[in-house]
């Protein structure tokens, strides 16, 4: 009757006619119906997962009608009206994933222990490299700011190699990746609400007095700061004399409204540093919380990571953790597990006990950092007076 009916991808089955899809349309209103993302895409076909995280909830995320049994597809509605009327398009065996929270900040407060630690629990999944920083970069992995600064070799810019780091993904409902420029880089929350809108949003914030000089002390251990004085490094910085921002990262309450505006102050999570250090079990109960995982797991805490440490000689330090030719040629003649126990070694012989803020430095600071302390106060209703206290 009429013309021939278009063939189906398979070859076998016809193209659903609109009472047809009408009728699946309606079943799958009922089956979808309250379903956000999350749920959507852990949702199983024929025992299959067909989940990837949608950029939008303007898109239905649904089942193909022309699936066949064991086929791991997801059909994704492009007209308007999904329910009603739509253009069918069979995306077989499509199992990118992207994650659905991430841990945003804030440098030097724990954010290494807290990924491995929520890392442990077996309904969350974590990227397996920290800080690829993917949505603060533009397209391009930028060249090391200075020329004794090492490699970053984890950085992610490329868009299919930052999906492959979320291929391991198994039945996890909790999918997230750390990386702290998010909070430091303007762009980056824009272009995760863009592309992953419903995302939660999670950040440890510690006392910006603190956290520069523990930043510092990082950098100068890691060979990668050539002025040890930490005064004069924050001078240099206020008078704009170095791209380094020691102090400017420590004024929160702009970067963290950003999020809570763009995101919703319900999908945001900010914990303090001091709690997380004195009490990390209950820190982490808020967070499986957050993530709606069970809160009742109870990962192993003991271990802690990416410890600040100071050094005693930064010629070693260096030496040890940078790039020169001696090492290049070394590593020709030199076994690897030799090399990483002789590095071990030297870094210990070379670890000093890290330094703490002079009195005229802290009181400096706290001065520096009172008002904007003040408005992050407000807005995670929090009391912050330690922070203000000299």
């Amino acid at each position: 009757m009429g013309g021939a009916e278009p063939s189906s991808v398979d070859g076998e089955r016809p193209r659903l006619d609109r009472s047809r899809r009408a009728a699946s349309a309606r079943s799958k209103r009922s089956a979808f119906e309250g379903l956000d993302q999350d749920d959507a895409r852990h949702l199983t076909h024929h025992g299959h997962l067909i989940g990837r995280l949608a950029a939008s909830l303007d898109r239905t995320i649904s089942v193909c009608p022309r699936a066949r049994a064991g086929d791991d597809v997801l059909g994704a509605c492009s007209s308007q009206d999904a329910m009603t009327d739509c253009s069918w398009d069979l995306r077989g065996y499509d199992r990118r994933v992207l994650p659905n929270f991430f841990v945003v900040g804030v440098e030097k407060a724990g954010t290494t222990s807290f990924h491995e630690y929520l890392k442990a629990h077996p309904q969350v999944y974590m990227s397996p490299v920290k800080e690829p920083t993917f949505f603060a970069l533009d397209g391009v992995v930028p060249p090391p700011p200075e020329p004794h600064w090492p490699e970053r070799r984890q950085l992610v810019a490329d868009r299919a190699a930052y999906e492959r780091l979320f291929e391991g993904v198994d039945g996890e409902t909790a999918i997230g990746e750390s990386s702290v420029a998010y909070l430091k880089n303007q762009k980056a929350s824009g272009r995760i609400k863009k592309e992953i809108p419903h995302a939660r949003i999670m950040m440890i914030l510690r006392d910006p007095s603190e956290r520069a000089l523990s930043a510092h002390t990082m950098y100068v251990n890691r060979g990668m700061e050539l002025i040890t004085d930490f005064e004069e490094a924050i001078d240099r910085e206020l008078a704009g004399g170095t791209w380094r921002q020691y102090f400017d990262f420590g004024l929160y309450s702009s970067r963290v409204a950003r999020y809570m505006d763009l995101f919703g102050a319900d999908r945001v999570k900010v914990f303090l540093y001091e709690d997380f250090k004195m009490k990390p079990s209950a820190v982490l109960r808020e967070a499986f919380e957050f993530l709606e995982v069970d809160p009742a797991f109870t990962p192993d805490t003991s271990r802690s990571f990416n410890v600040s440490e100071a050094a005693r000689s930064q010629a070693i330090a260096r030496f040890v953790k940078g790039r020169s030719r001696a090492k290049s040629a070394a590593k020709r003649v030199v076994p690897g597990s030799l090399r990483t126990a002789m590095k071990r070694q030297a870094l210990e012989l070379n670890r000093a006990r890290p330094p703490t803020l002079s009195p005229h430095m802290r009181r400096r600071l706290v001065e520096l950092y009172a008002e904007d302390i003040s408005r992050l106060e407000a807005l995670i209703g929090r009391d912050l007076t330690r922070w203000k206290t000299a």
